[in-house]
C-alpha cells in the first residue's frame, strides 16, 4: 500500500507580514509610551534588539535573498553617514551637552509626544528586523 505524500507549505510573504507587522506595532506602542532617555526605555530598546537579533540568527526566521554587492558609487553615500555617526559618537562620549547636542537631543522636542515616539519605534524596529533577516 502506498503512503500519500504530505507536504507542508511554507508560509508566504503575506503570512509572515500578517504576524510580523502587528507584533512590531505592539512593540512600538509599548516603546512609545516610555519616557525618552529613561532607564525603562533603554532596557526596552536593549531587550527588543536582543530578541530581534536572536530571532534573526535562529533557523526559525526565513531569510531573504542576499543583496547584490554595493557598487563604487555607494562610497559617496556611506561617507556622510560615517562622518555623521562619528560626530554623534564623539559628541555623546564627550558629553558636550547643549553646546554641541547630539541628533538624539535635537530630536527630543519632536519625539516628546508618545505618538511620534511610537512611529519612530516602529520605523526603527521594522528596519532592524529587515537587516537582521539578511
Amino acid at each position: 500500500m502506498e503512503q500519500p505524500e504530505v507536504a507542508a507549505r511554507a508560509p508566504g510573504a503575506r503570512g509572515r507580514a500578517a504576524v510580523t507587522v502587528p507584533v512590531l506595532i505592539v512593540v512600538a506602542l509599548v516603546g512609545g509610551q516610555l519616557p525618552s532617555f529613561s532607564t525603562a526605555a533603554s532596557l526596552w530598546t536593549l531587550g527588543t534588539g536582543i530578541v530581534l537579533i536572536r530571532l534573526g540568527l535562529g533557523d526559525r526566521a526565513s531569510r531573504r535573498a542576499a543583496a547584490r554587492p554595493l557598487g563604487p558609487g555607494a562610497l559617496w553615500w556611506l561617507l556622510p553617514l560615517a562622518v555623521f555617526g562619528g560626530f554623534e559618537a564623539v559628541t555623546f562620549a564627550l558629553s558636550a551637552g547643549d553646546d554641541l547636542p547630539t541628533f538624539s537631543r535635537l530630536m527630543d522636542p519632536v519625539l516628546d509626544r508618545p505618538v511620534a515616539r511610537s512611529a519612530a519605534w516602529f520605523a526603527w524596529s521594522a528596519a532592524f528586523w529587515g537587516l537582521v533577516r539578511r
